[in-house]
């Protein structure tokens, strides 16, 4: 089951190639291959809207348990803090350069 949606996906998509290989033989062969095509970009559109629906689920059943600050994690908001504080103090701003850096700045 697991691997179900692969088989899906790859079935359309190696007929598409298969197809276009054949296709100066008729116009049969031209006109499938542009139907697997189509094919393959509606399984994968299909997936894509089907896993976006399940990240957006399951962030709207968890969302409290995935935001929670947790103890293991303690090291790496202290980290985050630090790198703020550290941008905050850093941050350099046109008021803060020379005027004759600024107008080299502007003049390209």
């Amino acid at each position: 089951i697991g691997t179900l949606p692969v088989i899906l996906s790859l079935i359309p998509l190696a007929l598409t190639g298969s197809f276009y290989l054949r296709r100066d033989e008729s116009e049969v062969w031209a006109r499938a291959g542009n139907l697997m095509f189509s094919l393959t970009a509606l399984v994968s559109v299909t997936f894509w809207t089907g896993m976006g629906w399940a990240i957006q689920d399951t962030f709207d059943k968890y969302n409290e348990q995935l935001t929670a600050p947790k103890v293991e994690f303690v090291e790496l908001d202290w980290l985050d803090h630090c790198e703020e504080r550290i941008r905050a103090k850093c941050q350099l701003t046109m008021k803060d350069l020379p005027r004759w850096v600024a107008f080299f700045h502007f003049a390209g």
